[in-house]
Formats: structure tokens, C-alpha cells, sequence
């Protein structure tokens, strides 16, 4: 059952409801039908026996005598046209004729026999009919054993009885066609129930393919599902309504406050630089303090330039269009980390398979080779390499960029592209700010370019982006 699908648990469901119901009402009609038949068959051969014993069965003194009815037909051509066969015995009980199956009564076996006579016995001394079946030569046979009472004296036993074959045929015609009935009910209601239950999911599958394509910057996408108020799935859908507007308050809020702080902050830090670079630095330790200061003072104003860039970008407003050369941008930015490169001693290695356009323009190219270059040099070791590749993959152009440094573990490297993520290794080898890469994804995801990540610890990483060829 956990491997199923719910779909095909709640048919499922729906048919063993059916079952149950289908069973208990077949098995029921099937009772009554039968009990019904048997009790019309038994009110029926009562209604005979009376006529074949009033017509043909006469006493004559302590004897009894077979007559002719009114249009001269003799008793055995009255058992005969009626199915029945007949065992007459005196008041004695012993036996005086057989006709039917019974003419070969001295060839019975002796318990059937004796079921027989027991029952003659039994109707003597209630004065009543009895009945019982019993099977005679492999024949299941309802027998009437009927007293024939004369002037209140008993002058034998008349034992007629009919073949419960045809009636067995009926009931077993009855059950298959039960069963065959019975069968193609479960697989039909299966079928219907699959049906009304991929029916009844379809909402379940639109708030589903609403959900794929709601993510932090798309909060304005609502589930629009039709029905009755009161319905649990439309309830469902306008609880979760309510939750994404709720969060998309949130969220612009918060972008309204990073993008506030952050202006409010570039300017007093920018005329803070400014000021430290006017002092005298002719003290060699106080010149040492005040480039340390420098340093934490540009960190903070990269930081701040980040968050007002990403900021920027989950507005999605005013979104430049362009091309640019990869091997013309990535000279650029490599130019632009040659000090680090140099102070690392790492040798930059390109694979270039052609001259690459990127579909971007060239300010957000620089923005998403910078971060990923100035990664790599960041938890690069020393004298170590940075493979820099481009190649077509399955119809797409890609580039990527390669390094020998620490690496991560996967379930680090699935959230690197988050913002403000940092791995628990790379706060202590590195400075950061979990901003760079959550940029990188921001603006691969704008332009429609394929970003990924492949790392290994203490092997390195790579950072692969790939997009439509032209």
C-alpha cells in the first residue's frame, strides 16, 4: 500500500467499498431468491402430490388400489408427466410398488432405503406429511412421504418424490452468473473509481502547478480553484492564498528595508573612506591601523553594493538586454583579481573551444564571472590551478570554472546559491558574505542561463553555466 499512489489508494478504496456492499447485497439476493424457489417448488409439488393421491391412490378394504382419472390415465402416466417418481407402502410399511427411479427399489442401498421407510414411519405417526431429501442413484431427490388415511384409519404410505436437479442447475446457473456479475462490477468500479478520483485530484494537480512556480521574487501568483465555499480543497486553496499574500508583505518589506539601510549607510561610509585617506600616515603603526580600518570600511561598502544589486534584481524591474564575449569578459575580470592571483601564485589555465557569446550584458557578465572567479581564488590553495573551460553539452553552451581548493560536501554545496549561506569550513578559511553566489543564481535565473555546482571535499570545485546555443 506505501507504494502506491493516492490516486490508486483511494480507488482502491472505493472498490473494496464496493466489494464489501456488492457482496453482502449478491450474497443476500442470492439467499432469498434460492429460499423463494425452494419454497415456490415445495408449495408446488405439495399441490401435485394432493392431486395424484386424490385421483389415482383409493383404498379398498384394508388395500390400497391404483385408479384411472376422469380422461383414463393410469397413476404411472400421472408420475410420469409430472417428474415424479413414487413408492407405495401398506400400513404395514411394507413396500407394494415402485415406479420411477423407485422401480429399482430392490436394488437401492439399504440406508436410503431405510431413510425412506423412516420417513413413512415418522408420517404414520404425526398423521402429516414429512419431507426430506435424499440422493438415490446419485440423484438428489426432494421426497413427501403422505399418509393415506381412509375413514381415520391409516392404510399405508404413498412416497413420491421429484429430481432436484434441475433446481441444483438453476441455482448453480444462478451463481455463475453471479460471480461473472460480481467480477465485472469490482473491475468496473475500479475503473470509475480511478476515474472520479483523477477527477477529484484535478484541483489538487493545479495547486500543485501553481506551487512549482512560486518562489520568493513570483509571490503574486494565486491557486484558483472553482466550487462551493465549503468545499475542503477550495478552503485549502484561499488558506494558502491568504499565507502567500501575507508572505509577499513580508518579503517586499524586507527588500524595502535592505534597500533603505543600505543607502542610508553607503554615504556615510563613502565620506568615512574619503576622510581616512586625507590623514597623515606618516606613523608606520598608525598607518597599519588606519589601512585595517580601510579594509573593514570597503568590506562593508562591497557588502552593502551587493545587497543593493540583489536587491535591484528580486525587483525584476528594468532589466537591461545584451551579448557579450566570454573571452573578452573574462580577460577583463581576470585582469581586475591579478594581484590575488598573484599573491596565491595560481596559474590560470583557459580551454577555450571558441570565442563564446554570453546572452547577458556585459555589467551582469562581469558581476557573475567576478563572484565565481574571486571564489575560486578565495579557498584556492597556494600554487595551485584554475581550470577555466568552455564547451557545448547536449545542444547548450557552457562555461565553467574549476579549482583545486578545499571543496564541500553535497548538502553544503545544494545551498551555496542561497542567500547568506555559508558553510560551517569556509567562515574560518575565508571572509564572505553568502551574498556573491545567491547573485550569481539571481541573475542566470533572469537571463534563463543554467547555473550548477559540482564540489568534492578537499578536491575542489567546479561552477558550471550553461545556456541555449544561437
Amino acid at each position: 500500500m506505501r507504494q502506491l499512489t493516492t490516486k490508486q489508494r483511494l480507488a482502491l478504496l472505493f472498490s473494496l467499498y464496493v466489494f464489501v456492499f456488492v457482496s453482502l447485497w449478491s450474497w443476500l439476493f442470492y439467499i432469498v431468491f434460492k429460499y423463494t424457489l425452494d419454497v415456490e417448488v415445495r408449495k408446488s409439488m405439495t399441490y401435485e402430490v394432493s392431486q395424484i393421491i386424490n385421483t389415482h391412490i383409493g383404498v379398498e378394504g384394508d388395500d390400497i388400489k391404483f385408479a384411472l382419472d376422469d380422461e383414463g390415465n393410469s397413476l404411472r402416466d400421472e408420475l410420469l408427466r409430472n417428474n415424479f417418481s413414487g413408492l407405495f407402502l401398506d400400513k404395514n410399511l411394507n413396500i407394494i410398488k415402485g415406479f420411477g427411479v423407485f422401480s429399482t427399489y430392490k436394488d437401492m442401498d439399504k440406508p436410503s432405503l431405510d431413510a425412506l421407510v423412516s420417513a413413512a414411519q415418522k408420517s404414520t405417526q404425526s398423521r402429516q406429511i414429512e419431507e426430506i431429501r435424499i440422493t438415490w442413484i446419485d440423484r438428489p431427490l426432494v421426497i413427501f412421504a403422505v399418509p393415506l388415511i381412509y375413514e381415520g384409519n391409516i392404510n399405508g404410505v404413498a412416497i413420491l418424490g421429484r429430481s432436484l436437479s434441475e433446481l441444483l442447475i438453476v441455482s448453480k446457473a444462478l451463481f455463475y452468473v453471479y460471480a461473472v456479475f460480481f467480477v465485472v462490477a469490482i473491475s468496473a468500479s475500479f475503473s470509475m473509481a480511478y476515474l472520479l478520483v483523477n477527477s477529484s485530484l484535478t484541483p489538487i494537480r493545479r495547486f500543485i502547478k501553481v506551487l512549482d512556480s512560486i518562489d520568493l521574487e513570483k509571490l503574486d501568483k494565486k491557486i484558483d480553484i472553482k466550487g462551493p465555499p465549503s468545499d475542503e480543497i477550495v478552503l485549502m486553496a484561499n488558506r494558502f492564498n491568504n499565507m502567500l499574500e501575507r508572505i509577499e508583505d513580508m518579503s517586499v518589506r524586507q527588500k524595502e528595508f535592505i534597500s533603505t539601510v543600505s543607502h542610508e549607510l553607503k554615504t556615510p561610509l563613502t565620506r568615512a573612506i574619503s576622510s581616512l585617506e586625507i590623514l597623515d600616515t606618516s606613523d608606520p603603526d598608525f598607518s597599519a591601523e588606519l589601512n585595517l580600518i580601510k579594509e573593514d570600511l570597503f568590506d562593508i561598502s562591497d557588502m552593502i553594493e551587493k545587497l543593493l544589486l540583489l536587491s535591484r534584481l528580486e525587483e525584476g524591474k528594468n532589466i537591461p538586454v545584451g551579448k557579450v564575449s566570454f573571452n573578452d569578459i573574462f580577460s577583463a575580470v581576470e585582469k581586475k583579481f591579478s594581484k590575488d592571483i598573484e599573491s596565491k601564485q595560481l596559474k590560470i589555465i583557459k580551454n577555450y573551444l571558441a570565442d563564446i557569446v554570453i546572452p547577458i550584458p556585459s555589467e551582469y557578465a562581469e558581476i557573475v564571472i567576478s563572484n565565481i572567479l574571486s571564489n575560486a581564488i578565495k579557498y584556492s590553495k597556494e600554487a595551485s590551478s584554475i581550470c577555466v573551460n568552455t564547451n557545448n553539452v547536449n545542444s547548450k553552451t557552457c562555461f565553467e570554472i574549476t579549482d583545486e581548493g578545499a571543496g564541500m560536501d553535497k548538502d553544503v554545496a545544494d545551498k551555496v546559491f542561497e542567500k547568506f549561506y555559508r558553510g560551517s569550513s569556509t567562515k574560518l578559511t575565508a571572509k564572505g558574505h553568502g551574498i556573491g553566489l545567491s547573485i550569481v543564481k539571481r541573475i542566470c535565473d533572469i537571463y534563463d542561463l543554467d547555473v550548477s555546482i559540482d564540489s568534492e571535499k578537499n578536491k575542489g570545485t567546479i561552477i558550471r553555466i550553461c545556456f541555449k546555443s544561437d
